[in-house]
């Protein structure tokens, strides 16, 4: 049963810390051995600096700082691969247990008796880079090498980004207390809490069994390239489209089930059936899901709806083989709309107000399924526990999840998949789609916009653009835009820059997986996609756009990152060391024996430069 939260909220003391490294060349020269240089604290008592991670610890895990709250920008990712081999050569005495997300140490708690310390990674609260969080708060751009700092130089640009992280830490705690919520370890336990303790009008009755149906019908998004090359296009997207989601009624306990019949009246239900795509169909409403990937595909497949998809249509049912009802719940529309209007206010609490709102659809199907870190555990179980490091093991665990109710996200997400199916079918009429993601696409058709909850606003004006699959794709961006985006950096005068600047911030390039780039290959036939590569210049930087149009033609680029903490030890667990590695990768490209690439495309691309939906009998087929 998920209640309303009636307890007394607690504010939590605060403190910020940043590690700064240094590489050196390790013996196989294929990758670089990271060094602690620095480590510094920063909260109302002011700042402090250590040399290394064993002074740091020393220094903050005395009694004084026990109940704090410890962030870390990305510190899960990257501080915490250089903490973890400190924290395991502590005492017995102390207790060291954390959580992963994927390959971060996202939260980790050190306890000795009845003290305890958290370490947070602050990138789970606030989703964006720290220099975007210093701007929010007004603070300069810190430029300069790190590397080529001495001691004093690198101990006071490490104090300002503690300064930074404190102060937006601190002042994302007010913003939520003020509003009734409370500080979680991420912004989604943070919107849960928030949503519990001031929304929640009754309970509402959540079981497992209604988790496990409506987890099926749960997609939660649609990312389609249409057509792969645009010029003189739009970009739109819908404000706030899954706040918006909220404002409509959302599923609350059971109130029915049915084997053989769909609901007649207009309600909330999901349902297990058989339905048939028609051939015609250009853009089908219903997700497919075929070897870990979500598809949009004709033809005739079973598989679970909500009563949100069913109204997007374009298909027919023919046969239910269950079907659960949920009663009319309207607690969200307070909380998406009153947070909708709080941002309105500017500064940096409308930042806060709306990654929270943003942040609660998905809580609700957070699994049971716990990957846990433990250090020199009392216990070993070898069928539950893998080994990281020495004194350092992984833990497979199932804890229950109090708040879980996945209904309410299939409905959500159904919905917003439903308003961004709308607009793409309406621009379909008007004109070409090239490319929709989640909330946003990219047309040539000129859309109705306002500033109102769910409706479009306009974002880009492109020259041309280039769309090679889900989060891969680069635009040119007109010049009123490009000079918008050098007035929001703060860049300076459009007139000063030169004209390789001003392409900078005229070029829009998402490739994830290629964020942070070096250069291209060098040719090297020996090079793989996951293969360090030594010897390079490793000065990283964002893809640009003839890269990215590079890559796009089958050029490979060369990446370096840091080794996170479940990739730094080998098989035996005797080598746990905070390192980086240079690579170079490329797309796949490849084609079948098929004629089908080999990391096939969400539809089929046409000669004449349009696509249309597989079918399903093409996506299961020799499967």
């Amino acid at each position: 049963m998920i209640r309303r939260d009636r307890k007394r909220a607690v504010r939590h003391l605060i403190t910020a810390y940043d590690l700064e490294w240094r590489e050196e060349p390790r013996a196989d020269g294929r990758s670089k051995r990271l060094i602690t240089t620095l480590a510094g604290a920063y909260d109302e008592r002011g700042y402090r600096k250590y040399v290394d991670c064993d002074g740091f610890l020393r220094g903050e895990l005395v009694p004084g700082n026990a109940g704090r709250r410890y962030y870390a920008h990305f510190g899960g990712g990257a501080d915490m691969v250089f903490l973890l081999r400190e924290l395991a050569k502590l005492p017995p005495s102390y207790v060291v247990s954390g959580a992963f997300s994927g390959s971060a140490a996202i939260v980790v708690r050190v306890k000795r008796d009845d003290l305890e310390w958290l370490f947070l990674d602050s990138f789970w609260t606030l989703r964006v880079r720290l220099a975007t969080i210093g701007k929010w708060l007004g603070f300069p751009a810190w430029k300069g090498d790190t590397r080529k700092m001495s001691f004093a130089e690198l101990a006071t640009y490490n104090e300002q980004d503690c300064v930074v992280l404190y102060q937006a830490m601190r002042r994302t705690q007010e913003t939520i207390l003020e509003v009734g919520g409370e500080l979680g370890v991420t912004i989604a336990s943070t919107a849960m809490k928030t949503f519990l303790r001031k929304y929640l009008k009754k309970p509402i009755k959540n079981r497992a069994y209604l988790d496990s149906l409506a987890r099926a019908a749960y997609v939660a998004s649609r990312v389609e390239v249409i057509r792969p090359a645009c010029q003189q296009a739009n970009y739109y997207d819908i404000n706030s489209s899954f706040p918006y989601s909220f404002t409509s009624p959302c599923p609350g306990s059971q109130v029915g089930f049915s084997r053989d019949t769909l609901p007649t009246r207009d309600v909330l239900w999901i349902a297990d059936v058989d339905l048939e795509v028609p051939d015609d169909c250009y853009l089908p409403a219903i997700p497919f899901r075929h070897g870990g990937r979500t598809f949009f595909p004709r033809g005739a497949f079973r598989t679970s709806i909500t009563s949100e998809d069913f109204k997007a249509g374009e298909f027919k049912i023919l046969k239910v083989h269950a079907c659960t009802e949920f009663e009319d719940r309207d607690d969200l529309r307070a909380f998406a709309e009153e947070f909708y209007e709080l941002r309105k206010r500017g500064g940096f609490e409308s930042k806060v107000y709306k990654i929270c709102v943003n942040g609660l659809y998905g809580k609700w199907a957070e699994r049971e399924e716990k990957t846990v870190l433990l250090v020199n555990p009392a216990i070993r179980c070898p069928f539950t526990q893998e080994l990281l490091a020495p004194g350092i093991v992984i833990q497979h665990e199932i804890k229950p999840v109090p708040h879980s109710h996945v209904p309410m996200s299939a409905m959500i997400t159904a919905r917003s998949r439903r308003y961004l199916l709308e607009g793409m079918r309406d621009t379909a009429k008007r004109g070409k789609i090239y490319y929709a993601d989640t909330d946003s696409i990219v047309c040539d058709a000129d859309l109705p916009t306002g500033d109102k909850l769910g409706q479009w606003k306009h974002e880009y004006r492109i020259e041309e653009g280039r769309f090679m699959s889900q989060k891969l794709y680069a635009m040119r961006l007109g010049e009123i835009d490009a000079r918008a985006r050098a007035k929001d950096a703060d860049a300076g005068s459009w007139a000063d820059m030169g004209q390789a600047e001003k392409d900078a911030h005229g070029r829009l390039v998402k490739a994830k997986g290629f964020s942070r780039v070096i250069g291209f290959d060098d040719g090297d036939e020996d090079d793989n996609d996951d293969t360090p590569d030594p010897g390079h210049q490793t000065d990283s930087r964002p893809m640009t756009y003839p890269e990215f149009i590079a890559l796009t033609e089958g050029a490979r680029v060369k990446i370096e990152r840091m080794l996170r903490i479940r990739e730094l030890t080998a098989k035996d667990g005797s080598n746990y060391e905070p390192r980086s590695i240079v690579m170079t990768k490329g797309l796949n490209l490849r084609i079948g024996t098929d004629g089908v690439p080999i990391v096939r495309p969400k539809r089929e691309l046409l000669p004449d430069g349009d696509s249309r939906p597989w079918r399903v009998d093409e996506l299961t087929k020799n499967k």
